[in-house]
């Protein structure tokens, strides 16, 4: 009776998913005759980033049916074989980074819908030729690129977002290079009886991989000698991504995919390879103790160039502030291997000449963008700003103010301070008064040097914004950067938080779940969300938190939260108030 029973649930389960499907395409179709004013306005301010901010309506059919495909596999496939082919599923992700690195997306957008053989593909990239498609058709049968013909192949849907993508691309890459082989060394870091129970930055899997004992910001800051070409346990970069960088001729600003990609890694993404005016962001490319954070991606075409919004010598967490008993790196005036500039003195110029930036350093600034592009850009309309009236939003750790620049322009009566160290700062006077000098005329931006560890000093603000800050950090320091900020509220005030918010299979009280049967959090449309969390914990001990987790960390700090708003992204924006509020 019981398999019977479950036989029942079985079959009701898959015509609910029919449904859920046969109503999503629906949706669709109706999506496609035209978007409302607000769509439009939404569709114009982001095409120049190659993102469209999806209607409402259509995100929710896009994650339901990706969340529908992913629980139809669950519900039909042979266990067995499901479990082989998820545990070798890396090797798409590998495929993926060669193609990314060999601008395959680019060589075949010369010829279009025609296609490019593989042997003139072999030809340009200086691959073999067979082996090379089959690394293109593991990814075809994923559906990226498509086979038009015999060992022709063409792009498809999906992958022609690569083309002349620089910030996509480089977001890719950025996976392949230290946190890919990070996650080779995380198994045996977490059977490690020290590093395993750790929540210290220094102690990761990262440091195994790359063969260091400095935290990743610290490494990623290094300097390297001009005639390195590899130094650790690493697939990347090879031979392609150090080479000597050749003279290249150039399309739009971009290193001319006519070579062989013979591209130095330290200039992989230099400022030569502009794409629609973009400039990558170079080596200093933090900011706030976190990586440039992703609302933080380029205005107008043009990149930030930050440095760590960090404690000095005086603020640093002393050791009796031990996280689990681990004190903070701190070399140099970094804390937890997150640098402040220092200033280069006659005595160093010799060696910088001698040396280069790390390759993966500037590849980490131009993927920031990518990456900012792509999740980032829900912030601006899925959170109610224009009932803030007028307002003022502290962009706390906001490198020069990208996301504060790009509101500015929507909602003209808000008033913005962006707080980051005294450079950036520096940095984002020139950009503002280039990009938006009526908001400088007007004195609707402040630009403000600051240590969010330090007391806040803007008081009773309407807004105290935090995006990608939290997620970089263990809670004893978040609890720190929050109470900094709590001491300045008002019972008005509100602190926001733009991070994934990781919501589980069975769902919590402050998200909406998924429509049964799919798993409440989505399931299958949410996996990059866990791959990014596991990344954090990969190489910097980083958490990407659950409401839960959320919620220990605000009350420890004198905050609640009073609404989770679930954007048109992975990233939410979390809004807090005081406790006794």
């Amino acid at each position: 009776m019981k398999g019977q029973d479950s036989k029942q649930q079985r079959s009701t389960d898959l015509l609910a998913l029919v449904n859920l499907v046969q109503n999503s395409i629906r949706d669709i179709i109706e999506d496609e005759n035209g978007p409302t004013d607000l769509e439009a306005l939404e569709s114009s301010h982001t095409r120049e980033d190659r993102i469209t901010l999806p209607s409402r309506k259509l995100f929710q059919a896009q994650r339901t049916i990706t969340a529908v495909a992913g629980k139809l596999e669950e519900m039909i496939a042979e266990p067995n074989t499901r479990l082989i082919e998820l545990s070798s599923q890396y090797f798409e992700s590998r495929a993926l980074h060669i193609c990314a690195e060999h601008r395959i997306a680019d060589l075949l957008d010369e010829q279009g819908n025609d296609g490019v053989s593989v042997r003139d593909l072999g030809k340009r990239t200086g691959l073999e030729p067979l082996k090379l498609a089959r690394i293109i058709r593991c990814l075809t049968s994923a559906q990226i690129f498509q086979e038009v013909k015999p060992e022709v192949f063409a792009n498809n849907r999906i992958s022609a977002a690569l083309v002349q993508n620089e910030p996509l691309r480089a977001y890719i890459m950025l996976f392949a290079l230290d946190p890919y082989s990070a996650s080779d060394y995380l198994p045996s870091t977490l059977a490690d009886p020290i590093k395993g129970h750790s929540y210290a930055v220094a102690e990761t899997a990262f440091q195994s991989a790359v063969g260091t004992t400095l935290p990743r910001w610290e490494w990623l800051e290094e300097r390297v000698p001009v005639d390195q070409s590899r130094s650790y346990r690493m697939g990347y970069p090879g031979s392609q991504l150090d080479m000597a960088n050749e003279t290249k001729d150039t399309v739009n600003g971009l290193a001319s995919v006519e070579e062989k990609n013979e591209t130095d890694g330290s200039t992989l993404f230099e400022a030569n390879d502009k794409v629609n005016g973009l400039i990558p962001v170079e080596k200093n490319s933090k900011a706030d103790g976190h990586p440039l954070s992703e609302s933080n991606h380029e205005v107008n075409g043009l990149a930030p160039v930050e440095k760590s919004n960090q404690p000095d010598e005086n603020s640093l967490v002393e050791a009796k502030d031990k996280v689990n008993e681990l004190i903070p790196v701190k070399t140099n005036g970094k804390v937890n291997g997150h640098a402040s500039i220092e200033t280069i003195t006659e005595s160093q110029s010799q060696t910088h000449s001698s040396t280069k930036p790390r390759p993966e350093l500037e590849i980490f600034g131009l993927a920031m963008l990518g990456g900012g592009r792509v999740v980032c850009t829900a912030h601006l309309y899925d959170y109610p700003w224009q009932e803030l009236g007028k307002g003022t939003v502290v962009d706390v750790g906001g490198g020069v103010g990208g996301l504060s620049l790009q509101l500015s322009r929507l909602y003209s009566d808000l008033r913005f301070i962006v707080q980051d160290r005294p450079e950036v700062i520096e940095q984002g006077q020139q950009i503002w008064e280039k990009e938006s000098p009526d908001a400088v005329r007007q004195k609707r931006v402040e630009l403000m040097p600051h240590d969010f560890f330090t007391e806040q000093p803007v008081k009773s603000a309407e807004v105290y914004w935090l995006r990608y800050v939290l997620h970089d950090w263990s809670d004893e320091y978040c609890v720190k950067i929050l109470a900094s900020v709590v001491s300045a509220m008002s019972g008005d005030s509100r602190v926001l938080i733009a991070d994934q918010v990781m919501n589980t299979t069975i769902g919590c009280p402050e998200i909406q779940p998924a429509p049964e049967p799919l798993p409440a959090n989505y399931g299958h449309h949410v996996r990059f969300s866990h791959h990014r969390d596991l990344c954090l914990m990969s190489c910097i001990n980083g958490i990407e938190r659950t409401p839960d987790q959320f919620r220990s960390i605000l009350k420890r700090s004198g905050l609640t939260i009073r609404k989770i708003w679930q954007c048109r992204s992975q990233v939410s924006i979390v809004e807090c108030r005081l406790l006794d509020i």
